[in-house]
């Protein structure tokens, strides 16, 4: 995968800044949202109103997006469920821990680019990873 840092910058603005930009090819891309322990964030319509306004933004400029990814030490059983309830976007959640843990097993594995199939909505099952990419 391509972290694209020149996309971000050239379409970012003051307001919208997605915090990662996984550029897939073909104009297609995958935004990655990064939240630290707050209260501000803990509720699922705030994170996904944020993220949404990053894919207009992204959708405006001609990009397929492939998938919203938000990445945080943990999630509350009603942000879990919120977001698999939610289907305007494909959304994965990922815990921070789980993220650590699959690019390990990821390195070991014999794959030159990371499926990204495997990205689910929802929350990421950390075992079901690592068993596909023992594959």
């Amino acid at each position: 995968m391509n972290v694209n840092e020149e996309l971000k910058k050239r379409i970012n603005s003051k307001r919208d800044k997605a915090d990662i930009i996984l550029d897939l090819g073909n104009q297609e891309i995958i935004i990655i949202e990064c939240k630290s322990s707050k209260r501000e964030y803990s509720k699922f319509t705030s994170v996904i109103r944020q993220v949404k306004s990053y894919a207009q933004i992204y959708s405006r400029n001609g990009f397929n997006i492939k998938g919203i990814i938000i990445v945080s030490g943990c999630f509350t059983d009603d942000f879990i469920h919120e977001c698999n309830t939610f289907y305007d976007l494909k959304v994965t959640l990922i815990e921070a821990q789980t993220l650590v843990n699959i690019y390990e097993e990821f390195k070991q594995s014999k794959l030159n680019v990371f499926p990204v199939t495997l990205f689910r909505h929802g929350l990421l099952q950390e075992d079901v990873i690592v068993k596909a990419l023992k594959k």
